[in-house]
């Protein structure tokens, strides 16, 4: 009898640590699927040249390659979009995004939850604690989203306009060409009708944002990455 009140006791124990590997497993798959940051600091987004603001700040919940942008009681997805900090001059990523350098070579991955902002009339791409100053290029968004990096100049039609550092463009033709003039807050939304719309660096390379081209200043040419999770992270 002794023998058997002593399997009845092992048993139990077995069958309760089975149970908290099982509550451990489950709750770091959780974590691992699911991610949230907290943002309390007044936000704003421009979406065809239409402003949006968020007073309160937003938490954005990253479950599953999808991000859920969270704000005055509201759930929501917001693909495409920018946030960009009221108070500072500074933008929060919802979404990973390629790093690109102007270069075939020179592309890496900024995770979603990184920001970059404006120190001292500096560039700064911190992500996660990895700092990297004064980059060059643009961040791309896999889909139709570019933010710049440094100052080039927008062409279309003819017409140029000059874009500053944290400036974004959304491009997809045949639809919307949606562009935000950070340096001068000004904002606006047109048909995209152009397919040689570009963007132009200070190292003359162009960036055509109807086919997601890159044209390098020794003729060759490449399209960008559309998958920011086959890069190595930026550290």
């Amino acid at each position: 009898m002794g023998w058997t009140r002593v399997v009845k006791k092992i048993g139990f124990t077995v069958g309760a640590f089975a149970a908290l590997l099982a509550v451990v497993f489950l709750t770091v798959w959780y974590f691992q699927s699911v991610e949230k940051l907290k943002v309390e600091e007044p936000l704003y987004t421009y979406v065809a040249g239409s402003r949006s603001d968020y007073a309160n700040g937003v938490t954005l919940r990253h479950e599953d390659s999808t991000t859920w942008v969270i704000a005055d009681g509201t759930r929501q997805t917001l693909p495409d979009v920018i946030f960009y900090c009221k108070n500072r001059d500074a933008v929060i990523l919802q979404e990973s995004m390629v790093w690109n350098q102007k270069s075939p070579a020179g592309q890496k991955r900024m995770d979603y939850f990184g920001e970059v902002r404006i120190e001292n009339g500096v560039v700064v791409l911190d992500n996660g604690g990895a700092l990297v100053q004064s980059p060059e290029g643009f961040l791309y968004n896999g889909s139709n989203t570019y933010l710049l990096l440094e100052s080039a100049t927008l062409v279309r039609n003819g017409e140029e306009t000059e874009l500053a550092p944290l400036s974004t463009v959304t491009a997809e033709y045949g639809g919307l060409l949606e562009v935000y003039e950070y340096g001068e807050k000004n904002a606006f939304s047109e048909e995209l009708t152009d397919s040689e719309t570009k963007i132009v660096f200070s190292n003359s390379s162009e960036l055509l944002v109807a086919s997601d081209k890159v044209s390098l200043t020794n003729g060759s040419w490449y399209l960008l990455l559309t998958d920011p999770s086959v890069l190595s992270s930026v550290e």
